[in-house]
């Protein structure tokens, strides 16, 4: 309200010089609002209808790239992913030139990825490729460009966009693809890469090394790989213990069926993870 009627005051008397004080303590607070935690406390759905109705009061540069990244970026904390692609999009589109441009199309990627929307990250990624960006943003946005063709069952381009790539996540990433492309043997042998020696490790699994021994597990069974199974089964079976998939492991490992109905009903299940929400964790709790 405060900034209504001081916004009416600087319209409706603009040759005044108190207006044009009114205005610069206008931008003020609103640079406060958005930069200084001021917003904190109001509801996303309403800080982001104050920032629609004061945006004109964004300011020009680094200061207002700032205020927009971090409205956005708390839109995606309560899943407003709509609105936060808006804005982002916005400030691909008209704001930014040169690495800044490319690191907020990869922050914009990540959105349009977690709001199943690959075609679109897709693009995003293309139309703002450009050489000379730092090796680790390079590589993330390779990353992602590999995720969306993936999504769209483009899975020979996915894999051969990160052929070279020797990491952990993309081995990771090659485990998905080859999963999502129901080549069991390939799937498993990039798993079982991924898994490594981790079941020397004397920690419990994390849910997400669970679902990859689960995974595996499925794909050896499917390959029709039962060495490869059974030392799967004498590496983990203590690990998979009182977890999620402890019936479901050792079901597997200790009679696999491939046709059986206990079998495709846990292969279903299986197949069901989401494993592109395992893949984009990272990149959210970097938003």
């Amino acid at each position: 309200d405060g900034l209504t009627v001081m916004r009416n005051a600087a319209t409706y008397f603009s040759s005044s010089d108190r207006s044009r004080q009114i205005t610069d303590r206008m931008s003020e607070v609103f640079a406060d609002l958005f930069l200084h935690g001021g917003s904190d406390e109001m509801p996303p759905v309403k800080t982001l209808a104050l920032y629609y109705d004061f945006r004109e009061l964004t300011p020009l540069g680094a200061d207002g790239d700032e205020m927009i990244r971090r409205l956005g970026e708390r839109l995606v904390t309560v899943d407003l992913l709509d609105e936060a692609i808006e804005l982002f999009e916005h400030q691909v589109t008209n704001r930014l030139e040169g690495t800044a441009k490319a690191v907020v199309a990869t922050r914009l990627a990540v959105i349009e990825l977690l709001d199943k929307r690959p075609a679109k990250a897709l693009e995003t990624i293309r139309r703002t490729r450009q050489t000379r960006l730092p090796e680790d943003l390079t590589l993330r946005r390779l990353m992602l460009e590999a995720r969306a063709l993936t999504e769209l069952s483009e899975f020979d381009q996915a894999l051969e966009l990160i052929a070279d790539q020797q990491t952990k996540e993309a081995d990771l990433l090659r485990a998905d693809i080859y999963w999502a492309a129901q080549d069991w043997a390939l799937a498993a042998d990039s798993l079982q890469k991924v898994l490594g020696e981790r079941w020397k490790d004397p920690t419990p699994l994390a849910p997400a090394t669970q679902a990859q021994v689960m995974r595996a597990a499925i794909a050896y069974t499917l390959a029709g790989k039962q060495p490869e199974l059974d030392m799967l089964r004498t590496n983990y079976l203590d690990k998979m213990a009182k977890n999620p998939y402890t019936d479901g492991f050792a079901v597997i490992t200790q009679s696999p069926d491939g046709q059986g109905v206990a079998f495709r009903q846990l292969a279903s299940t299986i197949a069901g993870i989401d494993t592109l929400k395992d893949f984009m964790a990272n990149y959210r709790r970097d938003l």
